[in-house]
């Protein structure tokens, strides 16, 4: 009897433990997925397929999670499983770039651990994918900041110092590989801004600096060192 009573009390609680596990999932505000070890989406909530653009979570359910991953970025992904299936690690955590049903590119932060869901004795893997895209957007604006020009959004002095180095490098490993560097002066510059104003030598360098980059090879480098 008391063996019994004991039995009816872990029962209970693992029932509740399955609500409240549950309950967490459905109504998590970052997007979850219980995942297959070859991939499979077995579950997934609201909140993922809302990031993903799809209106029922069921949609995303027996699909391979890599099939809303872009092409590029599937490799890492597919080498994070294969660690983690062959025990190599526990978890990881990956930023790639997911593809929305509206076509765009979005990108994620996705963390994988184990998960033994209670009462089943099959393990699988729990996924938490976080939309990171206003980040990355405000780090590539910072990143392109940094290295281009403000005016006419070329390469700037340190970027163009740092291309360079690099070919001076790449000459270096293969004798063979040859670069040539162009360097352009506009003669009574001075005198469209004391004439014209700023504004007009400003607009003159944005225009310049368009020709010369419609006439240039998709490889070469037109930068502005001052």
């Amino acid at each position: 009897e008391s063996e019994r009573e004991e039995f009816k009390e872990r029962l209970a609680a693992l029932r509740d433990s399955e609500q409240r596990f549950h309950s967490a999932f459905t109504h998590a505000s970052i997007g979850m997925a219980l995942v297959s070890f070859d991939g499979r989406v077995l579950q997934a909530n609201a909140a993922l397929a809302s990031l993903l653009g799809e209106a029922q979570s069921e949609v995303l359910v027996d699909k391979l999670f890599s099939s809303f991953v872009l092409d590029d970025d599937e490799p890492a992904l597919a080498r994070e499983f294969d660690r983690i299936h062959s025990n190599a690690i526990d978890t990881f955590a990956i930023e790639l770039r997911c593809r929305h049903r509206s076509g765009a590119d979005l990108w994620v932060a996705l963390h994988c651990g184990f998960f033994s869901e209670p009462g089943s004795a099959a393990p699988c893997l729990i996924l938490q994918v976080q939309d990171i895209s206003a980040r990355r957007h405000a780090e590539a604006q910072l990143n392109h900041i940094a290295f281009h020009d403000g005016l006419t959004g070329l390469p700037n002095r340190g970027r163009f110092h740092s291309l360079l180095i690099q070919a001076l490098a790449a000459v270096k490993v293969n004798p063979s590989h040859h670069f040539a560097v162009m360097f352009f002066d506009f003669d009574r510059f001075k005198l469209i801004n004391d004439s014209m104003g700023h504004s007009a030598g400003d607009e003159f360098l944005i225009q310049v600096s368009r020709r010369i980059q419609d006439h240039v090879r998709p490889g070469d480098v037109v930068a502005r060192l001052g």
